[in-house]
C-alpha cells in the first residue's frame, strides 16, 4: 500500500510538471495577447523585493545617490528582460538640497526658549547657512496675506503664515466606468474630512503656485517672493504626522526666502509662542550643486523590430520623486515589460518602448528644460527617436500600490480603502471597450475609466489628465492608455514600504497589461477609426 501511494505522489507530481511545462509553452506563443496568462506575470515576491530595494534607496530626486540606485536597478532589470537599444539623454541642472526627513539636522525653529517640531522644509527655498536667521515674527492667515496692499511690508521677517484647504479637486469628476462599490458619486463636493488627498493637493499646491500654472488662487509663493521676507514658516491645517517629509510641489524654481513646513500642532505652538518672545531663529541649511542626470530608454524589439515596419507602443513614466510610489511607475511598466518578455518575439506584432523621464522634481519641473520635452527628444531628429518604425500608441503609469490614509481622533492611520484614481484613456470606443474589460477582469480597487475629452455617462465633465500621461499627444499619438492615482499620504518622503500594498500594484500592473496586449494585437488604424460621438448641441 505504501508503494502505491509513493507511486501516485510520483505521477501526480510528473503530472502537474507536464502541465506547468504545457502553460509555459503555450504562454510564448500568441494565445497570452488573446487571453491574460497569470503564469507570466511577475511574482509578488519580486515586487516587494523591488520596493523594498526603492525604500532603502530613499527619495530619488534626479541625480541624488537615491536616484543613481534606483536607476541602476531599473536598467538591470531592463537587460535581463532582453530589452535592446538602451539609451541615456543626459542633463545637467542646479541641484537644492539639504537633509532629508527624518534627519532634522539641516532645518530647525526656535522660539525663545522653544524648540518647535518642525515637520519638512520648502524645496528650492534658499539657505541661511548653519547659524540660521534671526527675525521679527509675523502671524498672518491666508487671506490676511492675499489682502496685504503691499507684501514688501513684511521684508526682513518671518512670516508665520497659516495655509486652509481650498475647493481645489473636491468636486468628484464623473467617469465611463466605476466599480459597483466607488465611494464617491459624480459631481459629488468633497468636506475636507473626506478625503486627504484632495484637502493635502489643495494646501500644497496653495503653498507652491505662484501664477505661471491654471489653478485657482490662491498662489502664495507669487507674493512670498515679493516680500523679500527673511523667512517663512508655512501652518498646514494637517496633524503633524501628516506633514512630516511633506515634499514641495508644484516643485518651484530655487529662490531665496526659506522656508519650513508645519502641521497642525506645532503651528499652534508657534502662534502661542510669538506672542510673548517677538523674534524666532530660522535654520535652514542648504546646498546648491550642479548635478548630472538623463532620461532613458529602451526597447522590447516586436516581431518588426529595426525595420520601417515596425509599430511602436510607446510606455512612459518618470524616475524622481520623494516616496515609495512617487515614483514606482518605472517598476509597474518593468512589470508589463515582464509579461511580454515571455511572449515569443515572432508573435509580438509590435515593439514596446520604454521611456522615463527624470525632471518631475527638479527645480521648476520640466518647465526648467524644455529643450527635454517629449516632443523633441522622440520627435523626429530627436536624442532618443526611434530609428526605424513610428510610435503608434502609448500607455503610462504613476503612483502604483497606493493606501488611502485619513485623520481619525488626532491620528493619520490608512482607512481600509485604497487611494482613488482613474484609467484615462483618449475617447475611441474599442479602448473604451478594452479597458473596461481589464479593469472589471482585474479589479484593482477604487479606479475608474475616465476619457476626458468627452462627457461621462452621467453628462458631466470627466476632469483633466494629470501627470505625463497625455504628453504622448505632442508627438501625435492619439491612442493612449494611462494610470494615474490621487496623492494623498504619498507627496511625504516619510512614505515609505509600510505604506505599499503590492496586491493593489499587481491590480492595476495586470489591468493595464491586458490593455497593452490589446493594443499589441489590434489594428491602430481600426481603432482611431471609431472615435467616441461628440454629444449632442
Amino acid at each position: 500500500m505504501y508503494r502505491i501511494i509513493i507511486r501516485l505522489m510520483q505521477v501526480s507530481v510528473a503530472y502537474i510538471g507536464i502541465v506547468y511545462s504545457f502553460m509555459t509553452a503555450a504562454a510564448t506563443g500568441g494565445d497570452c495577447l488573446q487571453n491574460f496568462c497569470a503564469p507570466l506575470t511577475i511574482s509578488r515576491e519580486q515586487v516587494v523585493a523591488w520596493h523594498q530595494a526603492k525604500d532603502q534607496f530613499g527619495p530619488t530626486f534626479a541625480g541624488s545617490s537615491g536616484w543613481n540606485s534606483y536607476l541602476a536597478l531599473i536598467e538591470r532589470e531592463a537587460g535581463q528582460l532582453g530589452m535592446v537599444d538602451l539609451r541615456r539623454n543626459t542633463f545637467r541642472y542646479n541641484r537644492w538640497h539639504t537633509s532629508e526627513w527624518p534627519d532634522r539636522s539641516g532645518w530647525s525653529l526656535r522660539i525663545g526658549d522653544r524648540q518647535i517640531d518642525v515637520a519638512n522644509y520648502g524645496a528650492n527655498s534658499g539657505d541661511t547657512g548653519p547659524n540660521g536667521v534671526r527675525a521679527e515674527l509675523v502671524v498672518v492667515t491666508g487671506e490676511e496675506f492675499e489682502a496685504l496692499p503691499d507684501p514688501a511690508v513684511l521684508a526682513g521677517k518671518i512670516i508665520v503664515l497659516q495655509v486652509a484647504p481650498t475647493d481645489f479637486q473636491r468636486q468628484v469628476p464623473d467617469w465611463l466606468y466605476a466599480p459597483a462599490d466607488y465611494p464617491y458619486r459624480a459631481g459629488q463636493w468633497l468636506k475636507v474630512e473626506d478625503t486627504v488627498s484632495s484637502s493635502t493637493a489643495s494646501q500644497l499646491f496653495a503653498a507652491n503656485l505662484q501664477g505661471k500654472l491654471p489653478f485657482p488662487e490662491p498662489h502664495y509663493l507669487k507674493r512670498i517672493k515679493q516680500t523679500k521676507a527673511a523667512g517663512v514658516v508655512l501652518i498646514f491645517d494637517m496633524a503633524d504626522e501628516r506633514v512630516r517629509g511633506l515634499y514641495s510641489f508644484p516643485v518651484p524654481a530655487i529662490y531665496n526666502v526659506p522656508t519650513l513646513y508645519l502641521g497642525r500642532e506645532a503651528g499652534a505652538e508657534v502662534i502661542s509662542a510669538a506672542k510673548s518672545a517677538r523674534h524666532g531663529i530660522l535654520v535652514l541649511d542648504a546646498q546648491e550643486e550642479s548635478t548630472q542626470a538623463y532620461q532613458l530608454a529602451a526597447v522590447l524589439p516586436g516581431r518588426n523590430y529595426g525595420s520601417d515596419d515596425d509599430e511602436i507602443i510607446l510606455m512612459i513614466s518618470h524616475t524622481d520623486g520623494p516616496s515609495i510610489s512617487q515614483e514606482n511607475g518605472p517598476l509597474g511598466l518593468l512589470s508589463i515589460l515582464h509579461y511580454f518578455s515571455r511572449i515569443d518575439q515572432r508573435h509580438r506584432d509590435k515593439s514596446l518602448m520604454l521611456f522615463l523621464d527624470s525632471r518631475h522634481f527638479i527645480p521648476d519641473r520640466e518647465a526648467a528644460l524644455p529643450g527635454y520635452d517629449i516632443q523633441r527628444v522622440l520627435g523626429a531628429g530627436g536624442a532618443l527617436a526611434p530609428a526605424h518604425g513610428r510610435l503608434v500608441a502609448s500607455v503610462h503609469l504613476e503612483h502604483l500600490g497606493q493606501v488611502e490614509y485619513a485623520e481619525r481622533n488626532g491620528r493619520y492611520l490608512p482607512t481600509g480603502q485604497m487611494e482613488n484614481g482613474g484609467f484615462y484613456v483618449t475617447p475611441y470606443r474599442d479602448l473604451v471597450a478594452l479597458s473596461r474589460g481589464a479593469l472589471e477582469q482585474h479589479q484593482p480597487r477604487n479606479q475608474v475609466l475616465r476619457a476626458t475629452d468627452v462627457p461621462g455617462v452621467h453628462g458631466q465633465s470627466q476632469g483633466h489628465w494629470f501627470g505625463l500621461g497625455h504628453h504622448p499627444r505632442r508627438l501625435g499619438i492619439e491612442v493612449i492608455a494611462s494610470n494615474m492615482v490621487s496623492m494623498g499620504a504619498y507627496w511625504s518622503s516619510a512614505a515609505g514600504i509600510d505604506y505599499f500594498d503590492p496586491d493593489q500594484f499587481m491590480r492595476q500592473v495586470n489591468t493595464m497589461t491586458g490593455i497593452t496586449a490589446g493594443l499589441i494585437r489590434g489594428d491602430i488604424k481600426t481603432i482611431l477609426a471609431h472615435p467616441l460621438p461628440e454629444p449632442e448641441n
